[in-house]
């Protein structure tokens, strides 16, 4: 199994934390492609704030990420 993320379009291969929180802290997410991560995913834990299980887990995401060093 791998377990690399790959994103295509900017050509980025992440199998690191180090990565992660590289690409994590780059503007390039949602629909203007001019949010960071963590930005990214509690806007998407308000687009689904009438399906608790999935508002939280898209604030945990974030919460994790943002905090990463």
């Amino acid at each position: 199994m791998d377990t690399k993320w790959y994103n295509e379009k900017n050509d980025i291969v992440i199998d690191t934390l180090p990565g992660l929180v590289a690409v994590a802290n780059t503007p390039q997410f949602g629909e203007s492609e001019r949010e960071t991560l963590p930005t990214f995913l509690m806007c998407q834990a308000f687009e689904c704030r009438f399906d608790p299980e999935m508002a939280r887990t898209f604030r945990l995401a974030a919460m994790i990420i943002s905090r990463l060093p």
